[in-house]
């Protein structure tokens, strides 16, 4: 807590303290929670979207690992020489 805010308490007296505090907490209580409301769709999109990236990833690594794999079988082609 800040030093001007203990001063507050003091001067003020046990109940007023206990007053003040319970409105400090009140309104933290609802500033959390607009917080959490106004981010959940905004960590439900990346979340989203990071795992449609890992399966993207995944599927680009198994089409690149049959294609390494069609290059290894793949006999080398003859090119005729033109005289």
């Amino acid at each position: 807590m800040s030093e001007s805010f203990l001063q507050q308490l003091v001067k003020t007296g046990i109940q007023e303290t206990q007053t003040l505090l319970s409105a400090t907490t009140s309104d933290l209580k609802k500033t959390t929670q607009a917080l959490d409301s106004a981010v959940k769709p905004i960590t439900e999109h990346y979340g989203n979207l990071a795992s449609q990236m890992e399966t993207q990833a995944a599927r680009i690594d198994s089409q690149s690992g049959k294609a390494r794999s069609n290059i290894r079988h793949t006999p080398p082609v003859k090119h005729s020489k033109k005289k």
